[in-house]
């Protein structure tokens, strides 16, 4: 029960806003849809979101499914996911457009806790902080699933630059 306690605690903590949210470690890709080689799944999770380097952005044919699924290791309590939009140098409007997130402790599908939008990259390399941040109602699991809904185009390919769950 104490471990009960103390979890109650932190949410309400967080919740208050006495504590500000923390980028979760040792996060790892379990399953993309689709990937390109030069721009693998795993590159939303290397840190590098103020690039326009393809090679550290995540990329795929807008063919296929717009979906991640990132395995925080142990059932975590997520209270949001920070995203960088596609950022390439003259097709920002090839990422996301609206996001659905979902958690579990299985890989399998749910339904959404959240949901949100996505807005474009700026298409440019040293800018401002362009990320958005989706919140996620306290919710508990390992598996955290961002799926598209909505791209801003779909002429090409899609994709996004950076991912950070967020939480405790």
């Amino acid at each position: 029960i104490a471990a009960e306690v103390v979890h109650a605690a932190t949410v309400l903590a967080y919740a208050t806003r006495l504590l500000a949210p923390q980028a979760l470690s040792d996060v790892q890709i379990h399953y993309a849809e689709a990937e390109a080689t030069d721009g693998p799944a795993a590159a939303v999770l290397d840190g590098v979101w103020n690039s326009v380097d393809l090679k550290t952005m995540w990329r795929h044919p807008v063919t296929q499914r717009s979906t991640i699924t990132l395995d925080l290791g142990q059932s975590r309590t997520v209270v949001g996911v920070r995203i960088w939009n596609f950022n390439e140098a003259s097709g920002a409007q090839r990422g996301w457009k609206e996001v659905d997130i979902i958690l579990s402790d299985s890989p399998a599908e749910l339904d959404p806790i959240a949901n949100g939008d996505v807005p474009k990259a700026p298409g440019a390399a040293e800018t401002p902080d362009y990320s958005t941040l989706v919140p996620v109602p306290f919710a508990r699991g390992r598996y955290v699933r961002l799926q598209a809904k909505e791209l801003w185009t779909t002429d090409s390919h899609t994709g996004l630059s950076e991912i950070q769950v967020l939480g405790f």
